[in-house]
């Protein structure tokens, strides 16, 4: 990955539903959370955009090393949750955009503190976001990685 394929651009304010865990970074507890939401996916009302799934990642605990994800969909209206399911609304920021697979997104969440450094940037607090589209179970699918950035205060 290099910062020639990063893109800084604002996200609006996004509502997601879909269904949250508490985790560490790289458990499976996050395969299981989408294998479970996929399987409900089609209850969700509202949906922006059918082909793409988004997974959330905030509330950070660096204490515990956690943090919730939540496999979901973009909705325009989130007036109706299904059991079981969460409404996630991540607030509108400026986000730096890297392309990635499902094989290689870990390493580009490890790349992203070089990377955002190299554009004048540095990682913000906020939400992270992994956006699917429709085959994001195969290993060479492209997905995009967002995370919220700021400019650097040290340049």
């Amino acid at each position: 990955m290099t910062s020639q394929n990063a893109q800084i651009r604002p996200l609006p304010i996004l509502t997601v539903v879909g269904m949250r865990v508490r985790v560490k970074p790289m458990s499976a507890q996050i395969s299981q959370v989408w294998e479970s939401f996929l399987t409900r996916i089609d209850e969700i009302a509202y949906r922006i955009d059918p082909d793409v799934t988004v997974g959330v990642m905030g509330h950070w605990d660096q204490a515990l090393n956690q943090f919730d994800y939540q496999a979901g969909v973009l909705v325009s209206d989130a007036r109706t949750v299904p059991s079981g399911m969460v409404r996630w609304e991540v607030p509108a920021a400026m986000y730096a955009v890297f392309d990635a697979t499902p094989a290689t997104v870990s390493d580009v969440f490890e790349q992203v503190p070089a990377q955002l450094y190299d554009l004048g940037y540095q990682q913000a607090s906020g939400p992270c976001i992994e956006r699917y589209g429709p085959d994001f179970m195969q290993p060479e699918q492209p997905l995009q990685v967002w995370v919220p950035v700021k400019r650097s205060e040290a340049r």
